[in-house]
């Protein structure tokens, strides 16, 4: 039995309409460019694929997807895992053998998978501790008209792209099927920017988005599907957090800036379903906190790393950052501020407190004019720019990493623990050094402390697993719990200005009290964090930095 390690497959998926792809075909879009060389012929062809797992989707659960697929009248069977990249390119194992002894015409429906031929030894254990006892099952299919043909770059990098047109279905009842129609740019030879150049290029002209889902996430979705109703998605399986930093001991400036960048899209591209598909508040809240540790990074290295586009980059990103937080506000607003004044209310006891519910309607409509604005503005060109930009910058990083942005040498050569350590020194002496007294701050001066931390917290986490975790952890709670008040502060000042908002949309007297109540009760909730702040501060402040420690070695 082989145990060959299974190889890896690169892809950059997008997603079009079938108009749209209609006229890339027609027009020739990719063979016209000048960047590119086509090698070879384009060759169509149907595919059929059919993927299997048990009844209780225990491959999937183990990040497995099992197909056989009918090319042209031979049985392939694959095994990949899912995306390893956090990237906006995928990156996954995937093993595939040619089923030899399969008659000629035999259905991918009709043809169990045999584990035994998976040549990857840790992928087969995987798979069989996944299933267990448990029968194999085919679930859904894919059936696509594919036309590939595959490219050349004049740096020497190859790949194919493919343009897939059809459907996912249920094996079980086919009336239950999802159109499907992508183009994928698949990686042969050479570096993944030559995807996110092509992919950017094609996106200036031709209106598209990148492609969140895979052909199997597809159809476990449709698989899902219960007594004519959709089992529920909750945040948990659709929100993407951040993660852990992609920087290691090792790695240059260049690599650690790219990588960084990558995930930050990665992370944003990854909450674009539970925003736009379910409508969940944790999407939005998460595209931030990608978008705000995007902007850290550009902090971080632009000056040592030179990028063309990163200032142009970072505006886009804060109008991006500025109509989500209008979102995020009131979806607070709504969900857990005036929901919390309720029951004050309630408690308080009849004619104790302003009838604050009146607020409640007012709030739900600017809420829902702003989320409209905001899925409009994930499905604008300008959005899927954002995050091809970024792959591009990340490209950049990589490739001018031994300059400054005055192209002469400069900090990109420093040890990269060298360079993390002066920049967290810099940022500790902004955020802690500078604020030694915090009695008699300004709120705006709270506001730019807050913001000062959260730089400081963007930074180490990026930098943390250069350092041994045993001094980063005691550290990044104490920051965490100063971050937590903070938040609090924050919030009760959004409270203030949301209900302002609120009342002034409903107009008179009743509203403008109930919105002066909501501020009062949140401003005593924030100088009660703020006196948590101050209690703490102390601590913090004589707190010994993980990064003046040895880092870890390469």
């Amino acid at each position: 039995m082989s145990t060959k390690p299974a190889p890896r497959e690169l892809e950059l998926k997008l997603s079009v309409t079938p108009e749209t792809l209609a006229r890339i075909r027609k027009g020739g879009a990719l063979a016209r460019l000048a960047s590119l060389t086509p090698l070879g012929r384009a060759t169509t062809k149907r595919l059929h694929s059919v993927y299997w797992d048990t009844s209780a989707h225990d491959l999937a659960a183990e990040g497995l997807g099992l197909r056989i697929r009918d090319a042209g009248g031979t049985l392939i069977q694959t095994l990949k895992t899912e995306d390893e990249g956090a990237g906006l390119a995928s990156d996954r194992a995937e093993d595939e053998t040619v089923i030899s002894d399969a008659p000629r015409g035999t259905s991918p429906a009709g043809w169990t998978p045999d584990l035994r031929l998976i040549a990857d030894k840790a992928l087969r254990r995987r798979a069989r501790k996944a299933i267990g006892k448990q029968p194999l099952q085919p679930l859904f299919e894919s059936v696509v008209q594919r036309t590939e043909r595959l490219y050349a770059t004049p740096d020497g990098d190859r790949f194919a792209v493919v343009f897939d047109d059809g459907h996912v279905a249920l094996v079980a009842d086919r009336t239950v099927r999802e159109v499907l129609c992508e183009i994928e740019l698949e990686l042969v030879a050479g570096a993944p920017a030559a995807l996110i150049r092509t992919a950017r290029t094609l996106a200036q002209r031709y209106p598209l988005s990148l492609g969140t889902r895979s052909k199997a996430a597809r159809g476990y979705a449709l698989s899902a599907i219960r007594n004519g109703g959709a089992v529920p998605v909750t945040p948990a399986e659709a929100i993407e957090k951040a993660g852990s930093s992609a920087v290691l001991p090792g790695m240059t400036l260049a690599q650690a800036y790219a990588l960084t960048l990558t995930r930050c899209a990665g992370q944003i591209a990854g909450n674009i379903d539970a925003v736009v598909d379910h409508r969940f508040p944790e999407g939005i809240h998460q595209m931030r906190v990608a978008m705000r540790r995007l902007r850290a990074a550009h902090a971080a290295f632009h000056k040592a790393i030179s990028v063309s586009g990163a200032r142009e980059h970072i505006a886009r990103v804060k109008t991006l950052f500025s109509l989500l937080g209008e979102a995020r506000d009131l979806d607070i607003f709504c969900t857990e501020t005036l929901p919390a004044m309720v029951s004050a209310s309630a408690e308080a006891g009849p004619g104790a407190a302003p009838d604050v519910t009146p607020l409640a309607a007012a709030a739900e409509e600017l809420r829902a004019e702003v989320w409209t604005r905001v899925l409009a503005a994930i499905k604008a060109p300008a959005f899927t720019e954002v995050l091809l930009q970024a792959g591009d910058l990340a490209a950049q990083a990589e490739s001018n990493g031994g300059v400054t942005g005055d192209g002469r040498p400069g900090d990109a050569g420093m040890p990269l623990a060298d360079f993390a350590r002066a920049r967290l020194d810099k940022q500790w002496d902004r955020a802690v050094i500078a604020h030694h007294v915090l009695t008699g701050l300004s709120n705006e001066a709270r506001h730019d402390l807050r913001k000062d931390l959260k730089g400081l917290r963007y930074e180490a986490e990026f930098f943390a697993p250069l350092w041994p975790a045993s001094g980063v952890k005691p550290f990044m709670k104490q920051l965490k719990g100063l971050q937590d008040e903070f938040g609090a502060i924050n919030d009760a000042v959004t409270a203030f200005h949301m209900a302002d908002m609120a009342a002034a949309r409903i107009g008179g007297d009743s509203a403008a009290r109930a919105a002066g109540y909501v501020g009062g009760w949140y401003g005593a909730r924030a100088e009660a964090a703020f006196a948590h702040v101050c209690a703490l501060w102390p601590a913090f402040e004589a707190s010994s930095p993980f990064w003046h420690a040895p880092p870890l070695d390469a």
